[in-house]
């Protein structure tokens, strides 16, 4: 199974420790980033996950932000 996952520059940590967690019981996780600690603008990692779960992409997404961003609001 595919999981989309994102985050900000806050939840860096808690992404890769999601996405540890769900590739040890064997899921694909498909990284839309951020990958460094650096200030970043959310919504150029937050749109990209959610947009390809939504076209079937991959069967879930999940966003890991310390709150939830407007950007992500928006999905079904």
């Amino acid at each position: 199974m595919k999981i989309a996952i994102a985050c900000d520059h806050g939840a860096l940590a808690l992404k890769e420790a999601v996405k540890a967690h769900l590739t040890a019981r064997g899921m694909e996780c498909v990284d839309f980033g951020t990958f460094t600690k650096d200030s970043c603008d959310y919504p150029d990692f937050a749109r990209p996950a959610p947009e390809r779960t939504a076209e079937r992409a991959q069967r879930f997404g999940a966003p890991v932000y310390p709150t939830l961003p407007p950007t992500m609001r928006s999905f079904p």
